[in-house]
């Protein structure tokens, strides 16, 4: 094995656009009714998680839509994406073990510009992972075959020399990959521990 991707919602976190907090500029009805509109629209969805749209532009349609301030949605999400955690920190070690090996670690999200902007600086998923593959910077989603066919090329892996760890496995059974379903966070170190076996030594 010379790599492994990592899915990160519903694999590594649990964490949500539009969390309500305590210091959250709109009310948790409001948050909800942003979160509703934004992502019970495919359309809107699909353009701002392929990085034709950015946050700002996102928050400006919902805000227009929902008649709230646009400044508050915005802050309200940056703040979301700073907050997000790790359902298990526990995973860092063996990730990290797995780099030293030699195997390269990347998380590979359907995700957004809000992701890449304030999720993973704040956690510093750039120090524990040898990269970060968002779907809103890539340009693609995650099914579409160049998305990993694409890296793998750039870094001379072959397909069946990586691994997908993921909580939904079925768009990639065409991938060349072998693949590990995490039908749950707390069971991502778990599944760490028997891609490990895999490692030549």
């Amino acid at each position: 094995m010379k790599a492994t991707f990592i899915d990160w919602h519903n694999t590594l976190s649990t964490g949500r656009f539009w969390a309500h907090r305590s210091d959250s500029r709109l009310s948790a009805t409001d948050l909800q009714e942003v979160e509703r509109f934004v992502f019970g629209s495919p359309s809107l969805t699909r353009v701002w998680m392929t990085g034709v749209l950015g946050a700002e532009q996102v928050c400006r349609i919902a805000a227009k839509n929902l008649g709230l301030p646009s400044d508050d949605i915005l802050a309200d999400l940056k703040t979301s994406c700073e907050a997000m955690e790790l359902y298990d920190p526990l995973v860092v070690e063996p990730i990290r073990a797995l780099g030293e090996r030699g195997v390269k670690t990347v998380i590979a999200t359907d995700n957004m510009d809000a992701f890449t902007r304030w999720t993973v600086p704040v956690l510093n998923l750039d120090a524990i992972f040898e990269q970060v593959l968002n779907s809103a910077d890539v340009g693609m989603r995650k099914r579409n075959p160049p998305f990993f066919r694409n890296w793998l090329e750039q870094h001379e892996v072959e397909p069946n020399e990586a691994f997908l760890l993921d909580d939904r496995v079925g768009p990639y059974r065409r991938s060349g990959m072998a693949l590990w379903p995490v039908v749950h966070p707390s069971l991502l170190a778990h599944v760490l521990g028997e891609v490990s076996k895999f490692v030549e030594t």
